[in-house]
């Protein structure tokens, strides 16, 4: 599963998707007036960064760090030098300003600089995934030391085991176990003919009798099971030992079946010296049989160990199943202690699988060091949104699209004059037409008609003079 973090630019701040969304926005410092916008515009808020982790703890582990780093960033300041002679206001003289000096408003480019932590983010996000990966790397040597002292620690029990079950093969070997059988026999015949004379006495002595039969009856079951278990490893050991006796036999008597044509062909050859000599390809072919067989053989020996190991594999599998169960039952949903209680371990943070896409890869250079196997490649096509990380990086261009952009792109910002007039004349040409346009479509005035006009009298249009307008 993958975790993306999305760094957007304008103002810093962390998300978890690649929306933008306006709860956000709380994560913004308050840094003087105006500066925290009421909303996320989209032509003030580009995507900048795009980072992918393989597992989601390690993908919020950074989010948590990067947020931290941040708020650091914002209530910190180290200030160079004493603080006291950093900015006397009675010695140090105002600085006015040249004549040539335009006037800005330092307020804002105070707030803005203040507002501004591109570099910052890109430096914390680097050190981030060093510490992660140096972080990973010592979990993986403590879990690797753990391991090794685990498995000492099962060897050892193993060992006890072993030692226990070889003593009792030895006392059921020595007749202990019709000593038992006796014994038993002896205490249930107690039972049997007991006397009461005192009822109270007579049940501690029953209940003793009864648990004396229990463990005699417990340590026989015991000895029978080490009995078995070793005649099964000795068979199980004369059964390998007579498979490779077998094994290094055929391998011999094929060894003999193949020398002995090598050895007529030498006395052929020793017989007949003017013919050709023969090729090696024989000998290895000897070799590469020789090979085989041994191969065989350990093959076969796995094949003879494997049922075995398999068995032991599910005993112990179905006991952990059964342990787990138990632990589950009795734990909570989630939470530190969930961890302990089930050793549920949270997975090594690492360094494969990590992708950065940047909107411009050259912001990777706002930090000094990045770790070798984090890959950095160009986000894809944007317009507000960073793209899903499963969209792969920006397609690159080829030869010819390259050299078309190149002829299409002035460089220096300097154009031809060829290419400005033909700039001049389209707009010309482009202006007349949309001035004959304007034309055609401007509707053209109503005229006045007479009130004769109206009745259909046909009287001659008296022309007024002109007046001189006072």
């Amino acid at each position: 599963m993958n975790v993306g973090l999305t760094l957007p630019q304008a103002t810093r701040r962390l998300s978890l998707t690649n929306q933008q969304n306006h709860r956000a926005l709380k994560q913004i410092a308050f840094v003087g007036k105006q500066t925290v916008p009421s909303k996320l515009r989209k032509d003030v808020w580009t995507p900048l960064v795009s980072v992918t982790f393989p597992s989601p703890p390690q993908g919020l582990n950074a989010y948590r760090r990067l947020c931290e780093l941040r708020k650091l960033h914002q209530l910190s300041w180290d200030v160079p030098g004493n603080t006291s002679d950093a900015l006397p206001p009675k010695r140090k003289p105002k600085l006015i300003p040249e004549p040539d000096e335009k006037p800005f408003d330092k307020t804002k480019l105070r707030k803005r600089l203040l507002m501004d932590e591109k570099a910052y983010s890109i430096a914390d996000l680097a050190s981030t995934l060093v510490w992660q990966e140096n972080k990973g790397r010592e979990t993986q040597e403590e879990r690797t030391k753990e391991a090794e002292a685990l498995v000492e620690m099962e060897q050892e029990q193993v060992t006890k085991e072993e030692a226990k079950i070889m003593r009792l093969a030895e006392r059921a070997a020595a007749g202990e176990l019709t000593q038992g059988a006796k014994a038993i026999a002896k205490l249930e015949r107690r039972i049997r003919t007991r006397r009461v004379s005192d009822p109270t006495k007579e049940k501690e002595r029953l209940k003793k009798t009864y648990h004396d039969i229990k463990s005699f009856r417990l340590l026989m079951d015991r000895m029978k099971e080490a009995q078995t278990a070793v005649q099964m490893q000795e068979a199980y050991v004369a059964q390998g030992a007579s498979k490779t006796q077998e094994a290094s036999e055929a391998r011999k008597a094929e060894e003999a079946q193949e020398a002995a044509p090598a050895q007529d062909v030498t006395k052929a050859q020793a017989s007949a010296p003017a013919k050709a000599p023969v090729s090696g390809a024989s000998h290895a072919g000897d070799e590469n049989d020789v090979g085989t067989g041994e191969n065989n053989a350990s093959t076969e020996e796995d094949a003879a160990k494997k049922p075995k190991v398999l068995e032991l594999a599910r005993e112990r599998a179905a006991e952990w199943v059964a342990k787990y169960a138990a632990r589950k039952a009795s734990c909570g949903r989630h939470g530190k202690l969930r961890e302990l209680t089930l050793g549920e371990e949270r997975p090594v943070m690492t360094m494969d699988g990590v992708r950065i896409q940047w909107a411009d890869v050259r912001d990777a250079e706002y930090a000094e060091k990045w770790p070798e196997a984090v890959g950095h490649e160009e986000m894809n096509y944007f317009r507000h949104t960073a793209p899903h990380p499963s969209s792969g990086p920006k397609p690159t261009l080829t030869e010819e699209e390259e050299e078309q952009m190149e002829e299409n792109v002035t460089l220096d910002g300097e154009v031809g004059e060829e290419s400005k007039e033909g700039e001049t004349e389209r707009e010309g040409e482009e202006g007349a037409a949309e001035r004959e346009g304007e034309d055609q479509e401007k509707p053209l005035p109503k005229q006045k008609r007479r009130r004769s006009d109206l009745l259909g009298v046909n009287t001659p249009r008296v022309e007024q003079e002109s007046r001189p307008q006072l």
